[in-house]
């Protein structure tokens, strides 16, 4: 997810806050489905797979009835991360789930701490640190639980998750937590003959979208009175039109595969 999407907002190029369309294998902004550049979104929707991800797979928020009457929450912070830190709302109420990694200032063990809010009227089951347990609120219930688990386990401390509502502790950021190296990986490779296969069947996709439209109309055109044989004439007009519209695409896509691989794409491992 960092090396991708990650890419895609800190990437040469991109806009350092939204998701685009696609992107080519070697990192180069051009997405196979078009010849033109140009016609690469810079935020779409369907990039957006992370949120989801980071919100039910790291957060753990999962709502099992309709605007989470009823809820699960399983947190996992994974090895890349030291916090965090998200949430969304429906009619209910808020949801929100915060999770950081920490160190008792006066003994220095390590903590996990989690802070979890829901709306009052639900109710739902948490599932961390190896102990399931089954929470509701009743009304005017403020919705926040807090929990903390020992991270440098000693054998009493297996399994369990202590309560700190309306404690204070000494709980400050673990300052020793360090971020593992990510893998380094080799630039990739660009395969031309797949593009231009690709390409191909671009082609063959809007000939058959420009016949279908083609006969769309002429359907509606006898509905109209027209007679056959001026529609037909007309059409091998409009074909004539269509050959040399896919001629012109064609050419438009060899001189682009020229460009692109006489560039030299510098600085871009994926």
């Amino acid at each position: 997810m960092e090396l991708m999407w990650g890419y895609m907002l800190d990437g040469p190029g991109m806009t350092n806050s939204t998701l685009l369309e696609g992107y080519r294998t070697d990192g180069y902004i051009h997405y196979p489905a078009y010849w033109s550049d140009a016609r690469n979104s810079h935020a779409h929707g369907w990039a957006t797979g992370p949120t989801t991800v980071l919100m039910q797979g790291v957060l753990g928020i999962i709502l099992t009835s309709p605007l989470g009457k009823t809820w699960s929450i399983e947190p996992h912070l994974t090895k890349w991360l030291s916090y965090a830190r998200g949430g969304f709302a429906t009619k209910l109420g808020k949801f929100e789930v915060a999770i950081s990694l920490m160190r008792s200032f006066s003994t220095g063990r390590k903590v996990e701490v989690l802070e979890a809010t829901v709306p009052e009227n639900t109710s739902g089951v948490l599932n961390w640190g190896g102990k399931e347990q089954t929470l509701g609120l009743v009304p005017g219930d403020c919705g926040t639980f807090k929990f903390f688990r020992y991270t440098d386990v000693v054998a009493e401390d297996e399994g369990q998750v202590w309560s700190f509502e309306g404690k204070e502790l000494d709980f400050v950021p673990d300052d020793t937590w360090v971020r593992p190296v990510p893998e380094e990986r080799p630039e990739g490779m660009v395969d031309w003959e797949a593009l231009e296969a690709n390409y191909g069947l671009a082609e063959q996709r809007f000939a058959l979208l420009r016949s279908e439209s083609l006969y769309t109309a002429s359907r509606g055109d006898i509905m109209k009175g027209e007679d056959v044989e001026s529609i037909t004439s007309r059409l091998k007009a409009d074909d004539k039109v269509l050959e040399k519209a896919v001629e012109d695409f064609a050419e438009r896509v060899r001189d682009m595969e020229e460009r692109l691989q006489g560039e030299q794409i510098l600085g871009l491992r994926l």
